[in-house]
C-alpha cells in the first residue's frame, strides 16, 4: 500500500515558497532529509552504499512533486543537494530582480469579488514568505495595510471599521482572538496582558467586540490558548447551546456570540475591544450632526426611539407635538415627562405648550451634554449608522433623510443589551416583532404601476432604489 502523503502537491515555478516547506516537511517524516544537507550530514554508521541509496530516493521522491513543465532542470541531477540548491537559484536567489518582482506581485495583487478568501489570504501570505526568504522582512502593520490595499471598493466599510478598531492606530494581523468555550474551567483566561479594560491583582475584565464583557478573567502568560467559561456565563444569565458542531452564545432574545467547532474545540473568533481610544481623520461630528439635522427622541423603558429630520430647528415644536398625539394614542397613557438641553428651539412656545398640556420639561445644565448622555449617544449611532448605509449603498447626502429614518427602523428591530435581549419595538407594542420585511438599504426595487396609469403596452412595472420603510 502507497504512503499517505497528506495534501501535498506539485511544485509549478509559481508556489517554490510553500512547496519547499512541504517537501522539507516530507523528507522529515520519511527520514530523507539528510541528504539535500550534503555529504556532511551523512551518518557515520552508514556506508557509501547505503548513503548512496538514501540519496537516490530523496531524489526520487522530490521529482515525484515537480510539475512537467520544469522537470527538465532537474531531470539530470543525482545528488540530492545539488538538486535542491538548483531549484533555489533558479525561484528563490536573492536577487533585486526576483524581489522586485515578488513585490510588484504582491503591491498588484486584488481580491475578486465573490471568491474564495481563504484562498485569496493563503496567496497573499504565500508572497509574504518568498519575500521573507529572500530577506524582505514585511512588518506585521504594513502587512495589515497592505492586504487591506487588496480588497474592492465594496469592503470600504469593513476597511474603515478595522481602521477605527485598531489599537493606538496600528493595524495587526498577528494578535490570536480566539477564544475556546470550556466547560470544566472555573474561570475565563487569557495569556494575554493587552487584551485586559482593567488589570488589577486579582480579578481583570476584559471586552470583545461582540459586546461582551468578560469579568474576572485570569492572566496567565504560560497557557496558550484564550478560555471561556461556559460555567460562569452561566452563572451571569447567559445560555449556552452547543449543537451541530455550532456554539451559540445568548443572553434574552439577544444572540451574544457564536463559535464553530473545529477538531474537538469550539472556538469563538473575536476581535477585542481595547479600553483605549481610537481616533481617525473624519469631519467633526458637530458638523455632521448639522447637516443631517433631525431631533429624536427615546423612551427610558422600551428604549424606542423616534426620529424626524427638519429643515430648521424652529419646526421642534410643531414635531413634538404630532409626536405627543401619536405616543399617547399608541400607549393609552399620557406623557408626564420630557427631558431636553437648553436650546433656543427648546424655550418660549415649545415650554408654553409642554405647560400647557401638563408635561414635566426638564432641561440640562447649559453645555454639560452628559446630562442627557443616552440621547446623545443614540444621535452619534444614528448619524454613523446613517452615513455607512449611504456609503455602502453609494447614494449621495440628499438621501440622509432617508437613511436616517431607515437606521432608526432598524435601531427599534434590534435587541437590546439593557433590556436583557429584548426588542424595543416589541417592550413597547407588546407584540411580536416579525423581520420578513427588511431589505438592504439602496437595493434595486421595483414598483407596480396601476393600470389606469399605463397603456397596454407600457412596462407593469418602475425600477427605483430602496430607501426606507413606509411610516404611518
Amino acid at each position: 500500500m502507497e504512503e499517505s502523503t497528506g495534501s501535498m502537491f506539485k511544485f509549478n515555478a509559481t508556489n517554490y515558497s510553500i512547496w519547499k516547506s512541504r517537501m522539507e516537511d516530507l523528507l522529515f517524516c520519511r527520514d530523507l532529509y539528510d541528504p539535500i544537507e550534503g555529504d556532511s550530514a551523512k551518518p557515520k554508521d552508514k556506508d557509501d552504499k547505503a548513503w548512496e541509496r538514501i540519496n537516490r530516493k530523496t531524489i526520487g521522491l522530490i521529482r515525484q512533486w515537480i510539475d512537467n513543465s520544469i522537470y527538465h532542470h532537474v531531470a539530470q541531477e543525482t545528488n540530492a543537494k545539488a538538486l535542491r540548491d538548483k531549484l533555489t537559484n533558479l525561484y528563490a536567489r536573492k536577487t533585486p530582480q526576483n524581489k522586485a518582482f515578488l513585490v510588484k506581485k504582491l503591491v498588484h495583487l486584488r481580491y475578486q469579488d465573490g471568491g474564495d478568501m481563504a484562498v485569496h489570504m493563503s496567496n497573499f501570505q504565500d508572497i509574504v514568505n518568498q519575500l521573507t526568504n529572500l530577506e524582505i522582512t514585511l512588518p506585521d502593520e504594513l502587512q495589515a495595510c497592505l492586504l487591506l490595499g487588496t480588497l474592492s471598493d465594496n469592503w470600504d466599510i469593513l476597511v474603515v471599521a478595522l481602521s477605527n478598531s485598531a489599537p493606538n492606530g496600528k493595524l495587526s494581523l498577528v494578535m490570536d482572538s480566539t477564544w475556546v468555550a470550556d466547560i470544566s474551567t472555573s474561570f475565563h483566561i487569557t495569556p494575554h496582558r493587552d487584551f485586559f479594560s482593567s488589570y488589577t491583582t486579582g480579578d481583570y475584565d476584559t471586552e470583545l467586540s461582540c459586546k461582551l464583557l468578560l469579568k474576572k478573567v485570569r492572566h496567565v502568560p504560560e497557557i496558550r490558548l484564550n478560555l471561556i467559561s461556559t460555567g460562569q456565563l452561566d452563572d451571569e444569565g447567559y445560555g449556552n447551546e452547543f449543537s451541530n458542531g455550532r456554539w451559540k452564545l445568548s443572553k434574552g432574545s439577544l444572540i451574544v456570540a457564536r463559535g464553530q467547532k473545529t477538531d474537538t474545540l469550539y472556538r469563538l473568533h473575536a476581535r477585542h475591544n481595547s479600553s483605549q481610544v481610537n481616533v481617525a481623520e473624519d469631519y467633526p461630528i458637530e458638523l455632521w450632526h448639522r447637516r443631517l439635522r433631525h431631533i429624536s427622541e427615546k423612551d427610558d423603558h422600551s428604549k424606542k426611539v423616534w426620529a424626524y429630520p427638519m429643515r430648521t430647528k424652529d419646526q421642534v415644536t410643531e414635531i413634538f407635538k404630532n409626536f405627543h398625539v401619536v405616543v399617547e394614542r399608541e400607549t393609552g397613557m399620557k406623557l408626564k415627562c420630557v427631558r431636553a438641553d437648553n436650546g433656543c428651539e427648546y424655550r418660549g412656545p415649545f415650554e408654553n405648550y409642554c405647560r400647557n398640556h401638563g408635561i414635566k420639561l426638564e432641561k440640562t445644565v447649559p453645555k454639560t451634554p452628559q446630562q442627557n448622555r443616552l440621547v446623545k449617544r443614540m444621535n452619534l449611532t444614528i448619524i454613523e449608522r446613517a452615513r455607512c448605509m449611504l456609503s455602502q449603498a453609494k447614494l449621495s447626502k440628499s438621501f440622509r433623510g432617508e437613511a436616517m429614518m431607515t437606521t432608526v427602523d432598524l435601531i427599534n428591530l434590534t435587541p437590546s443589551v439593557a433590556l436583557d435581549g429584548d426588542v424595543p419595538q416589541q417592550v413597547w407594542t407588546v407584540k411580536k416583532v416579525s423581520y420578513k420585511h427588511l431589505r438592504v438599504f439602496g437595493c434595486r426595487a421595483s414598483v407596480h404601476i396601476r393600470r389606469d396609469e399605463r397603456s397596454k403596452l407600457d412596462t407593469k412595472a418602475k425600477q427605483c432604489i430602496f430607501l426606507g420603510y413606509a411610516h404611518k
